[in-house]
């Protein structure tokens, strides 16, 4: 009898368990009406998970309302043009859309040189935004001026006056 009551508790442990865990992603949102180009340059570790991705040749771009809120039911591919090696690599980010470029799990995001869980590093080492005649750089040491966290979403918002 006591065993029929543990094992019908597992699976309601097991939903408890699985609830606890939770991904902070790192989102670049374009939010104007041209085309902007984002180049990455991440940096080779020798040991550690890495929070930004170089993975795979292709990134999902989302679209964006006017209220940047992303729209996860209309993902479209975007492929990555390398550069000289695997840790360097640009796309174009259409009008309105969103990018994930990294995420932490079951962490908080608070600050690029805090103390990550999980053996997690922060690989950045620079994004060039360049938008028409205006070009953003953020670097690894400058990265939270210009990211910043909304709804547990670490998040650039490329904006213009000129939109």
């Amino acid at each position: 009898m006591h065993t029929k009551k543990i094992i019908a508790f597992l699976p309601v442990l097991a939903l408890f368990l699985q609830s606890c865990s939770w991904i902070v992603p790192f989102y670049i949102i374009n939010n104007t009406n041209k085309t902007v180009q984002v180049e990455v340059s991440l940096m080779d570790l020798a040991k550690g998970i890495p929070i930004f991705d170089n993975a795979s040749g292709t990134l999902t771009a989302y679209g964006v309302d006017k209220r940047f809120s992303i729209d996860y039911d209309k993902p479209l591919s975007l492929s990555k043009v390398r550069g000289a090696d695997d840790f360097h690599y640009s796309v174009q980010l259409p009008p309105h859309s969103a990018i994930s470029i990294g995420h932490l799990d079951n962490d908080r995001y608070n600050a690029h040189d805090q103390h990550f869980i999980n053996d997690r590093v922060f690989n950045l080492r620079r994004i060039v935004l360049n938008e028409g005649d205006k070009k953003t750089e953020i670097t690894n040491i400058n990265f939270d001026s210009y990211f910043y966290t909304v709804n547990n979403e670490v998040i650039y918002l490329v904006q213009s006056v000129n939109n």
